[in-house]
């Protein structure tokens, strides 16, 4: 999940903790993981926009360590 915040905060708080503008200004983003074919896209679409070349060989080790990977932290 994301979590983005906004703005200044105040010193009032809610009873869990929080500051109360905080809450209006929270937004909660889910996220899902990407598949192995949205990750070899987004591999390609990279290697072009920075002008590096990489064998298929490659591009499909990348893929298959961060499809790995990409649950872990």
């Amino acid at each position: 999940m994301l979590f983005l915040l906004t703005g200044c905060l105040g010193t009032c708080r809610s009873p869990h903790g929080i500051p109360i503008d905080l809450l209006d200004r929270l937004l909660i983003i889910s996220t899902q993981p990407y598949s192995e074919k949205e990750l070899r896209l987004i591999l390609d679409i990279r290697c072009e926009e920075e002008d590096v070349e990489m064998t298929d060989d490659g591009k499909e080790l990348l893929t298959k360590v961060g499809c790995r990977m990409h649950c872990k932290t």
